[in-house]
């Protein structure tokens, strides 16, 4: 042995395993923590997709307040969407009949069928008043198809329209009814002829990346709204992280669980390789001085280990 640098690579070459280990041990604890987070961010991207199909795209629907506070709301600029909606003789008890069918009557604006909510299923929405979608029994009970006229016979009288589009039956086939739904230009004249007064509920969905709980609990304060005036779309809030529901809650301290635990595995699995990759350094380096090397013979140690762990060519003294 011509120095005490010599046997470097020779320690090198007897720990070559214990280093691949080492490296091995890193990448499963970084594969681990990417791969289930991966995992977790997938199947909140699947339940946001199926919960907008399911209970629609927004977060708080508000009643109750005039037209011109519902449009300082939209106003906001947390607020990303709102849509209008309004419906007459939603229990279907009322003389309101398309042919001999009992019908209801809803008012909405596009933003309704086409971003809050996914019920259009063909054609296109009403855009003047003189045209209405309806539920897609309409198919099979009057036989009609988009560009028919189809005929609203009122309590206040008849009201001819053209067939634009269909939508989903929602509640259509519990009722055994149609459904007529038309812009809120034609829904007001619907109205007005009635007598009827009801006030249009609206649907608002906030920005992404926004603190919701605390946009929603500046919208009450504002306009001294309660807990009747507002809904909030539990699934939609709950995605999003600030959910007061108490199951919601539930989740998100088991995910917070799961998180700290598969956290603390990465972490402990990394600390233990490293450590004992340091323990045999320093068994090593202990071990050279005691046979006689000098510090700076040890430095000069340190120094080609690094070339040799980096796969570098070193030049002993």
């Amino acid at each position: 042995m011509k120095s005490y640098l010599s046997l470097i690579p020779i320690s090198a070459k007897v720990h070559r395993k214990q280093n691949r280990m080492t490296i091995l041990c890193i990448v499963l604890a970084v594969f681990l923590v990417t791969a289930v987070f991966s995992m977790a961010d997938m199947g909140i991207r699947m339940e946001y997709a199926s919960a907008k199909i399911k209970h629609g795209n927004w977060h708080i629907g508000v009643h109750g307040i005039s037209a011109a506070d519902a449009e300082k709301i939209a106003s906001r600029p947390d607020v990303a969407a709102v849509s209008e909606y309004d419906v007459i003789n939603y229990d279907i008890k009322n003389d309101y009949y398309i042919g001999a069918k009992r019908a209801a009557v809803a008012g909405m604006n596009e933003t309704f069928l086409t971003d809050t909510f996914d019920y259009m299923t063909e054609g296109r929405f009403p855009e003047n008043e003189n045209e209405a979608l309806v539920s897609e029994n309409a198919k099979d009970i009057l036989g009609v198809k988009i560009g028919d006229s189809i005929t609203l016979k009122t309590p206040a009288g008849d009201l001819e329209y053209t067939i634009s589009g269909f939508e989903r039956d929602r509640d259509s086939g519990k009722y055994d009814a149609i459904i007529l739904c038309v812009n809120m230009t034609a829904f007001d004249k619907v109205r007005t002829a009635n007598g009827i007064t009801t006030v249009p509920e609206h649907f608002y969905r906030f920005n992404k990346y926004i603190n919701v709980r605390k946009a929603i609990n500046e919208i009450k304060e504002q306009f001294s709204l309660t807990e009747e005036n507002v809904s909030e779309n539990v699934v939609m809030v709950g995605l999003s992280g600030f959910s007061e529901n108490n199951v919601v809650q539930g989740m998100y301290a088991v995910a917070a669980f799961l998180f700290l635990l598969i956290l603390t595995a990465g972490v402990l699995m990394i600390a233990s390789s490293l450590n004992s990759n340091v323990m045999q350094r320093t068994k090593f380096f202990g071990m050279l001085r005691c046979t006689g090397a000098s510090k700076k013979q040890i430095k000069n140690s340190c120094a080609v280990r690094l070339c040799i762990g980096a796969n570098q060519p070193f030049r002993q003294e």
